[in-house]
């Protein structure tokens, strides 16, 4: 059989019954650069896309942040390392997830960043609207804020560049459990805080065009994927702990009602003058040590 000719102006060349194979190579210096380019960057709480990023007013919501950083400060029990703040719209959830995370970073007794990762979805940003790149931007913001863990993702990157372009469901096992794991004993490692903002502003957007109902259940089905995903991160036992804010949406509700999750229910807006905030939230971190049980 005759071969063809697939290089134009080539001599005495043939190719019979052949399969081409593409693959794709990241070299050590990339990896990073590579993860970088396929993370929601205007997802995180600093974000030039956020700037100035709404913050509470002096004074107020103070009830509800000492009751999040007194949960992160005493020793989180596996059971409780998940809190769900939710709220109505207008109270001002995405405020206080700015302010905890400014807060956070902005500690001066630590000697690392307890801010591991953090996403703020947003409806009308398309790259903030969809879970696609919600594991992606949060293993890149591992490799800054734990230092010991970036070579570890970025071998998983090198190995195998395609991982980016996978189901979230094996993302999330390549690129953090894994990557984790490879650190060894994981017990003496601080917990890193991961903020997730506006889960109900994760809407999938690319299906609004179908009938309403089809587009409350897209939007359920891929808001419930996040928290099955926290969820997964949070049986692997890692150093994390996450803080979700919403609305408090139906099936979101039933979701975090069906496992033991710690929920912070703010009811009003709530002022504490400024002396009293340190002795708020050792009492509050106390009784946060003990039980997770609705706060309004």
């Amino acid at each position: 059989m005759s071969g063809v000719s697939y290089f134009k102006n080539a001599r005495d060349f043939e190719a019979n019954n052949t399969t081409f194979n593409l693959n794709t190579y990241v070299s050590d210096g990339d990896a990073l650069q590579y993860l970088h380019k396929h993370s929601a960057t205007s997802a995180m709480h600093d974000s030039e896309e956020r700037y100035p990023p709404p913050l509470c007013h002096e004074g107020t919501r103070e009830v509800v942040i000492c009751r999040i950083e007194g949960w992160y400060g005493f020793e989180i029990p596996p059971e409780k390392k998940i809190m769900w703040v939710h709220a109505p719209a207008g109270y001002g959830k995405t405020a206080v997830a700015g302010t905890v995370s400014k807060n956070m970073e902005s500690r001066t007794d630590l000697d690392f960043n307890p801010v591991g990762a953090t996403f703020f979805f947003w409806r009308s940003s398309p790259e903030r609207n969809s879970p696609a790149r919600f594991i992606i931007t949060l293993a890149y913001q591992f490799t800054m804020s734990i230092p010991e863990l970036a070579p570890h993702i970025e071998a998983a990157v090198k190995r195998n560049p395609m991982v980016l372009n996978k189901a979230l469901e094996v993302q999330l096992i390549k690129l953090i459990v894994e990557p984790f794991k490879s650190l060894g004993e994981l017990d003496d490692m601080p917990h890193r805080l991961v903020i997730i903002d506006g889960l109900d502003e994760c809407i999938n957007s690319d299906q609004q065009s179908r009938v309403e109902k089809q587009y409350a259940e897209d939007q359920e089905r891929v808001q419930v994927r996040i928290l099955e995903l926290i969820r997964t991160l949070h049986s692997h036992n890692l150093p994390l702990c996450f803080l979700i804010l919403s609305r408090p949406e139906p099936w979101i509700k039933r979701h975090i009602e069906s496992r033991s999750v710690g929920k912070v229910r703010p009811a009003r807006p709530t002022v504490v003058a400024w002396p009293a905030r340190l002795a708020l939230c050792q009492l509050l971190a106390a009784v946060g040590t003990h039980s997770p049980a609705e706060f309004g």
